[in-house]
């Protein structure tokens, strides 16, 4: 390897796709809410409806969230090394590897291992 040689390119595109699925999976999340909400004020739906879809749109929040930061991160990331801070862009290139690894492992494990 020599000096200027490219080891790796960073691409965005898996990021900006999760987080553009999270947020239809919020939206989707957040109107189903709205419906049952709707529902429950007629009695058609119970209460424990309405929590079950509270909590679902709670964890489509945190997907959200999660993704968003991933992204900021990469960016960040590349802001470094184009500033050529190659330490600091490693680190956080660890992070968000880290971070992502885990979240697979626990939907994974969630999933019972079915993904």
């Amino acid at each position: 390897v020599k000096k200027g040689d490219v080891l790796a390119r960073l691409d965005d595109s898996i990021q900006q796709s999760d987080l553009t699925e999270a947020e239809a999976v919020l939206k989707e999340q957040s109107s189903t809410l709205d419906r049952l909400r709707q529902l429950r004020r007629t009695n058609a739906v119970s209460v424990a409806a309405v929590e079950e879809a509270v909590a679902r749109r709670a964890e489509a929040q945190a997907r959200v969230e999660r993704a968003r930061a991933a992204v900021a991160e990469l960016c960040a990331a590349l802001e470094d090394r184009a500033n050529g801070d190659l330490a600091s862009s490693v680190t956080r290139l660890r992070r968000l590897l880290r971070e992502q690894r885990d979240t697979f492992l626990v939907m994974f494990l969630s999933d019972g291992g079915a993904r």
